[in-house]
């Protein structure tokens, strides 16, 4: 993994071996802008090379640059993140689609910026919970309990048995859980 993290392109050459790499997050100066991050770390099968716009139109001083094999991220194009659609996740499909970036979506959701990043590009699964909730806190609307669950007052021994079964009010219950932390 990475050896250290860099502050900016190197300004000497780099130890034989070691190579200068990104995340998959959209390119952005200073490094550390947006959870942009870059690092040095000994060339090895994980990288490839990345022909992105790493930074931002400054001075590469010549280096080229490399990114995790893994990572859905194939660089920028007149200022757009492309991705690979092969990759793409089901959050980033959602996320995009509702014009949010990783760091809106997080503050939504009550996650951190680096669990938003880790659903986007598949490195953790999204729960299906949060998948359900983010277009309805994108559009500022409030879950409610089901109908069921209403006619019977929302009493908490009723709903004990009864939310184990029921999205509605798991998708209720989750949001009270956020708003309440």
């Amino acid at each position: 993994m990475a050896d250290r993290y860099v502050k900016g392109i190197p300004h000497k050459a780099l130890p034989k071996g070691k190579v200068l790499v990104h995340n998959a997050v959209t390119p952005a100066m200073p490094l550390g802008t947006n959870g942009f991050r870059a690092w040095i770390q000994t060339l090895d099968n994980t990288l490839v090379l990345c022909d992105c716009d790493m930074a931002a139109g400054a001075d590469m001083r010549g280096f080229k640059h490399y990114r995790v094999k893994s990572a859905a991220f194939l660089g920028t194009r007149k200022g757009k993140t492309e991705v690979n659609k092969r990759d793409e996740t089901e959050f980033h499909r959602l996320r995009t689609k509702l014009k949010l970036s990783q760091e809106a979506a997080a503050r939504l959701l009550n996650v951190t910026n680096q669990t938003a990043y880790r659903w986007d590009v598949g490195k953790t699964e999204t729960p299906q919970i949060m998948l359900d909730l983010l277009p309805m806190l994108a559009g500022n609307l409030v879950p409610s309990w089901c109908k069921v669950a209403e006619k019977n007052d929302v009493r908490s021994s009723f709903m004990c048995e009864h939310i184990p079964g029921c999205h509605d009010c798991k998708l209720a219950l989750t949001y009270i859980g956020m708003k309440t932390k």
